[in-house]
């Protein structure tokens, strides 16, 4: 998931780990008590945070398509639910 850094689907894991989808997303539920594609998610989004402190500044769409977001729209929401605030009011000058 790291080696990714996210950007991995359930099935490309599934294959990789040796274990159907379904299997996969049952023992992650056992054991982590969140699906697979929800901790893709988290560790994507880290990265992109990660990305984004690290500088230079880069275009947020170029961001998104760079991880992976189908368009800037999904990266927002996304953002929106792990950070808690959207994109343009997190970095919106004080």
């Amino acid at each position: 998931m790291h080696a990714s850094q996210g950007r991995l689907s359930v099935r490309e894991l599934a294959e990789e780990l040796g274990y159907s989808e379904r299997n996969v997303r049952r023992l992650f539920m056992k054991e982590l008590g969140v699906g697979p594609k929800k901790l893709l998610d988290i560790v994507r989004f880290q990265y992109v945070l990660q990305r984004l402190h690290q500088g230079p500044a880069i275009p947020l769409t170029d961001l998104a398509l760079a991880y992976g977001y189908s368009d800037q729209p999904h990266f927002s929401a996304d953002f929106k639910r792990f950070y808690g605030l959207s994109p343009k009011q997190a970095f919106q000058p004080d």
